[in-house]
């Protein structure tokens, strides 16, 4: 009786979903297998919560028209189903929860908390004079009366094709001699030189670099004649080096960061020094090698803020501890409370952790892209307790990542902000689309580089790469070959399904795994019901995932590389609107029973970039993020190292 009843509601909840489900021309045939001994899972579906184990008895078989190869060009926006292997089993599906887009308010409510990401900071009154620091960098080097032994850090050829150049094109008469250094002292091209490479500290690089102490000490030397030479030698070196390392980066530095793939700029260092020296403003056209990004100017100004406050006597530091709990008391709190309000949050003035801190905390946890719980644990103390110095020299190798960008990143892109946990579309400078992304965790970093979108992918399949077959799964199948039935993983050898059953996994291991693993689509799967493809290398892509509720934390490297995003459905339509994809359409390709490609319109075929950036300036705020992948720490030390 029971069974009978189940059957009748059954066949009037289904009616809505069968007559959606509904074969349409071109789209294949639907059959529903439904065990109504399971009657959990039954109550599961007329609730609505139906978990992967629950939905283990729906089944969905289909059948594939034989597959047609398009050309590209005719298939933009239109379905290409892809041959896959044969399988044995029927698909175990889920039902498709329907999309619901945000509202105005919601989206007004995200970008509010996303201001609070920021904390203010204040411009000094007067520029720093650089030209006074002078004295600073020459105490720390050989005065003019002692040998100064150096070592260039442009390569031999460099300098000599600087040489060459130089004195081919004046022997051409295609130029003239740029006089630079007389007896009496620096020429006015030459001071202008010199203050270029002693403002190269607020341009967070390292003026010692650029030979200036040495060449302060030879300029008040009484005997300028005797050095001339030598001034000439440094600042020519010192010019060559500035250019190199503000148009390519410092490769010291670079160097120590493998992940950074992101192809930058490139330039003949030799060309653009002759070039300069020609220039009627030299400092003007020495300054035209930073970055025009609007992101380096930011840092610029907040490397000046932080840079004048350098003479501050800070408050001791936290020490560590066990997170700190609302109304304790003690040494541990009296410093959080006095680093907070020297910080600019304002904690007030008790002894013990009150409200008022706690609010406080929570600022400073979202500024700085922690959990805003609160709860000072050991990542917020580590954060509460980065001095002036070390802000100071995260900005630094912050201006030093926007060196080893493009010129440009175009007028159409998408940009990936990895410790921001964020993606963003812009065009012509606004952006026109964000959300936020889980990346990938510490263990599995998600690289730096950009490849264009090319095509997407709706209801994918999950083909679990072969690292992470051997690492994480065949250890699970060794304890129980049908540990992935589960996942709706299936085993294929030779592009033909095997029962994991008949397998000796013990045999196996990362040197003889012959086999290749397949999730089927579904809102079960890895990777969602779609995945925006730009081909490349490191089999990164963007995709939807099932753990919606990962995205409702603030720090977010869950990820195993690839890059999950909150709202697929908007960014399917931003690339497919044009091409007729509604949502109702787009919906229908979330639904699918097996995988279809889209390939994109040529104008939406943009360059997606994956950026590592820990320090972001809006106006005049500025965010701290988490270093999630410990690279600051590594850059900083090679920077410290070059000092």
């Amino acid at each position: 009786m029971k069974r009978n009843l189940i059957t009748v509601g059954l066949m009037l909840a289904l009616v809505p979903a069968l007559l959606e489900a509904a074969p349409k021309a071109s789209q294949e045939s639907v059959e529903i297998k439904i065990d109504l001994n399971n009657v959990s899972t039954l109550e599961s579906i007329f609730s609505g919560d139906v978990s992967t184990k629950e939905i283990s008895d729906l089944q969905e078989s289909s059948n594939t028209a034989p597959v047609t190869e398009v050309n590209e060009v005719e298939a933009i926006g239109e379905v290409v189903i892809k041959p896959q292997p044969k399988v044995n089993q029927p698909i175990t599906v889920k039902p498709h929860v329907t999309y619901v887009p945000k509202t105005e308010a919601q989206k007004q409510k995200e970008a509010l908390e996303m201001l609070e990401n920021f904390q203010a900071f204040s411009m000094p009154e007067n520029a720093i004079d650089y030209r006074a620091k002078a004295s600073f960098w020459a105490e720390k080097v050989a005065q003019a009366d002692l040998p100064y032994q150096y070592k260039s850090r442009l390569a031999a050829k460099d300098r000599q094709d600087f040489k060459e150049n130089y004195l081919d094109k004046i022997n051409s008469g295609e130029i003239t001699p740029v006089e630079l250094v007389t007896v009496k002292g620096l020429t006015s091209q030459g001071e202008s030189l010199y203050q270029v490479l002693l403002e190269s500290e607020g341009e967070g690089l390292i003026p010692s670099l650029y030979h200036v102490g040495r060449i302060e000490n030879l300029l008040q030397s009484r005997d300028l004649a005797a050095h001339q030479a030598e001034l000439l030698e440094l600042l020519y070196d010192g010019g060559l080096t500035y250019i190199r390392d503000m148009v390519l980066g410092m490769p010291e530095v670079k160097r120590q960061d493998p992940d950074w793939l992101l192809q930058g700029r490139s330039l003949n260092i030799s060309d653009a020094m002759v070039q300069a020296l020609q220039s009627s403003d030299l400092k003007a056209t020495f300054l035209e090698f930073a970055p025009q990004y609007p992101e380096y100017q930011n840092l610029k100004r907040a490397l000046a803020a932080y840079k004048a406050r350098e003479s501050e006597v800070e408050p001791a530091m936290v020490p560590m501890g066990a997170t700190i709990k609302p109304g304790v008391g003690g040494e541990r709190v009296v410093a959080m409370r006095d680093r907070l309000n020297y910080l600019g949050y304002d904690a007030g003035d008790a002894d013990n952790y009150d409200p008022k801190m706690v609010e406080a905390v929570k600022a400073f946890q979202r500024t700085h892209l922690l959990e805003p719980d609160g709860a000072p644990g050991r990542k917020t103390i580590v954060e509460l307790n980065r001095s002036d110095d070390e802000r100071i020299k995260q900005i630094q190798i912050n201006l030093e990542r926007w060196r080893w960008m493009p010129a440009s990143m175009g007028e159409h892109y998408v940009a990936v902000d990895i410790p921001g946990f964020r993606y963003s579309v812009m065009k012509d400078g606004e952006e026109v689309l964000t959300a936020k992304t889980i990346v990938g965790r510490d263990a599995r970093k998600t690289p730096v580089f950009m490849s264009p979108m090319s095509y997407i992918v709706f209801s994918p399949y999950w083909h679990v790469p072969r690292s992470m077959a051997v690492k994480d799964f065949l250890p699970r199948l060794k304890r129980d070959p049908y540990a992935l039935n589960r996942s709706k993983i299936r085993v294929f050898r030779g592009g033909q399904e095997i029962d994991p059953g008949s397998v000796d996994w013990s045999q196996y291991n990362s040197n003889n795994f012959p086999f290749q693993l397949r999730q089927d689509p579904g809102d079960y799967n890895s990777l969602g019901r779609v995945k925006f493809m730009f081909p490349n290398e490191h089999a990164i892509y963007l995709h939807d995932t099932p753990s919606k509720s990962l995205f409702n934390r603030t720090s977010r490297d869950f990820s195993s590389g690839c890059v999950r995003i909150e709202n697929p459905e908007e960014l399917a339509e931003y690339f497919l609107g044009e091409a007729g994809w509604d949502q109702n359409r787009i919906s229908s390709a979330f639904r699918r029973s097996s995988e279809a490609h889209v390939s994109l319109a040529k104008d939406k075929k943009i360059p997606v970039y994956t950026l590592y950036m820990t320090t972001r300036v809006e106006g005049d705020s500025i965010s701290f993020r988490a270093d999630i992948y410990s690279k600051d720490k590594v850059l900083i030390d090679a920077l410290h190292q070059l000092q």
